[in-house]
């Protein structure tokens, strides 16, 4: 690594943790929800951090998995796995058109249980709110074509098609915290920091919340995680073929990733990026090539076989949505989804929209001035940041089948909830604070370590992403498992020297 590319990652660095300070610090003051108590929130913050920290001190190192680790994974994922089951039995959802994940499982659903052709289908079945809904929000196609393609083969077997989904997400959520814990495990050198990770991870009731929606938020959970294990793999093969193998197949797995929720190109970036920091100028141009390479082809061919699936209808001209209009929603109020903005956008003929949302993106910027645009930026930055729910709490309120006795304590509407919502809050300020940690101790390091700097500039990232975009809390889950590698490698960084 030269000096010029450790100049860039300690500025870099320096740069993440005077922003993640700042970013914990409202969080910690300005809770997304309005009746949660500061008070709370600073005291599970600082029992978190203590009890966290004071783990990561007494942990040792302990090379490899034993038997007994392995046994022990084998019992928490049986446990966790029931406990997820039950919140998924009390909190599912039925088909509505209440937001989005309901409106593409319902369709999803229908497939299933239709036996006809895809003709058929589409004419029968699929019919105008189809066409409408995905010309509208091409974006959710992939999606709706795994889930149509899963539950129809799971129909034969008489399979309730929302159960079927409701294992699909535990299946994705459970296996993005296993890749967790070896990935812990493996930069670490120690089992002790893995299992001290799936812990902090459980803390989170946001796993448990989104269990029966299985929307794109928590299947692409396994995306950013699992590439970040599979580049490490290549930055370690000794022989190029396998390195170049890791690195495709890493590729590969960000493409589909990308497909189903776009914000997973964010950590494909953060992986190009890596490379330029981490490797001689005369190496990085063949990972580099590697990457591209495999992550178009693969993107571009997954994306079209979803786009033209028999089952699909995305050609409705009338029903045409500019990328930019997510940036112009961005530009108003806290940045969240604001409907009339959407309905504003599609009162228009199709060929004049892209000419209004432009149009529209420089007036607002032009009425804010610098000085209100700073405070829209402040004001979006905590509205996002600042929800250790990931908004979970109120995603499980839409179109459910049945009330249930955990909507007292994980439903917004419940009074509560303020003792979940203290926890999930000082669980999101803990890990903001350690982000920023991790960065600061990266600049001490004399030997940078690429996953930390791949997982921090993915956040880093994500953090851009969010300011220019349409958001919320919730378009930051399927990072949570990277939050929490860097969290808990930070605090592996905290043990007595005794134990090195």
């Amino acid at each position: 690594m030269s000096r010029f590319q450790k100049s860039a990652i300690n500025l870099f660095s320096i740069v993440f943790a005077v922003l993640f300070v700042w970013i914990a610090s409202m969080a910690l003051t300005e809770c997304f929800w309005d009746y949660a108590r500061n008070d709370w929130i600073l005291v599970c913050t600082i029992v978190i951090t203590v009890v966290f920290v004071g783990l990561g001190w007494i942990g040792r190192n302990k090379t490899g998995i034993s038997k007994r680790d392995k046994w022990a994974l084998l019992v928490f994922f049986i446990v966790y796995i029931l406990i997820q089951s039950y919140f998924g039995s009390q909190l599912y959802s039925r088909e509505g058109t209440s937001w989005d994940f309901n409106v593409v499982a319902g369709h999803a659903w229908n497939y299933a249980t239709f036996r006809g052709s895809n003709e058929e289908y589409i004419q029968q079945v699929f019919g105008e709110s189809g066409s409408w809904y995905f010309s509208s929000w091409p974006n959710n196609a992939p999606l709706y074509c795994l889930l149509a393609c899963v539950f129809r083969a799971f129909s034969y077997l008489g399979a309730n098609p929302n159960f079927v989904g409701i294992g699909l997400n535990i299946f994705c959520i459970d296996l993005s915290l296993l890749l967790l814990f070896y990935l812990v495990r493996k930069l670490t050198n120690s089992s002790y920091y893995g299992w001290l990770a799936l812990v902090l991870a459980c803390l989170h009731s946001a796993f448990l919340v989104y269990v029966p929606i299985y929307y794109t938020d928590t299947i692409t959970l396994p995306f950013p995680i699992g590439a970040l294990s599979l580049w490490t793999k290549g930055r370690e093969a000794e022989k190029p073929t396998r390195q170049f193998g890791w690195y495709a197949v890493c590729a590969a797995l960000l493409a589909i990733g990308s497909v189903l929720k776009f914000s997973v190109v964010i950590f494909f970036f953060a992986v190009l990026i890596g490379e330029l920091f981490t490797r001689p100028a005369k190496e990085w141009w063949k990972t580099v090539l590697c990457l591209l390479a495999v992550f178009l082809i693969v993107y571009f061919v997954v994306n079209a076989a979803c786009m033209n699936a028999p089952i699909v209808v995305t050609d409705r001209e009338e029903c045409y949505i500019p990328k930019l209009h997510w940036v112009m929603m961005g530009l108003f109020g806290t940045g969240g989804y604001n409907d009339n903005d959407y309905k504003l956008t599609l009162a228009l003929p199709a060929a004049d929209r892209d000419e209004f949302v432009q149009t529209m993106i420089r007036q607002r910027l032009q009425n804010y001035g610098f000085d209100g645009f700073m405070q829209h930026m402040k004001e979006k930055i905590s509205y996002i940041w600042s929800d250790g729910t990931y908004f979970s709490s109120a995603k499980i309120d839409r179109c459910r089948v049945k009330e249930s006795w955990l909507d007292q304590y994980f439903n917004f509407m419940s009074p509560d909830f303020a003792y979940v919502c203290a926890l999930s809050e000082g669980l999101m300020v803990f890990l903001e604070a350690m982000m920023a940690v991790g960065a600061l101790a990266l600049v001490r390091k004399k030997e940078k370590e690429p996953a930390m700097i791949v997982a921090l500039i993915s956040v880093f990232g994500l953090f851009l992403f969010e300011c220019l975009w349409e958001a919320r809390s919730r378009y930051l889950f399927n990072y949570l498992p990277v939050f929490i590698l860097i969290a808990i490698v930070t605090i592996s960084g905290i043990r007595r020297k005794k134990n090195e």
